[in-house]
């Protein structure tokens, strides 16, 4: 029997919805959200959520010239509910996900290997 293959590899650890955002015309947008979320991160892996969608805003803000899907908040004109959408694109792709640290106190973290 051969060993796994690269793609045997990354689908056993990975969702197939992951790959999703960067075959988006927004990949940009995902790719420069996730620079910027894990910076911001750290080695904690954490970044409470009211600042991750403002982070997502700044980048939605400084790629004004690509075009945003309907699911993407396109037809949203409240920079706060596009940069919403994104995050739960993020979440669905399973980039981010959630854990529970205190009844009041939701935190994003980054699976490992991002």
């Amino acid at each position: 029997m051969s060993p796994p293959n690269l793609s045997e590899k990354l689908l056993a650890s990975v969702s197939r919805d992951f790959f999703r955002p960067l075959t988006r015309p927004s990949a940009a947008i995902y790719v420069d959200c996730a620079e910027r979320l894990a910076d911001v991160a750290g080695g904690a892996g954490r970044i409470p959520h009211a600042e991750a969608v403002a982070l997502i805003r700044e980048i939605l803000a400084a790629h004004p010239d690509i075009v945003l899907d309907d699911d993407e908040g396109a037809s949203l004109r409240d920079a706060r509910q596009r940069a919403g959408r994104f995050f739960n694109c993020f979440c669905d792709s399973r980039w981010l996900e959630d854990q529970q640290l205190a009844l009041a106190q939701c935190r994003k973290l980054f699976p490992s290997g991002l």
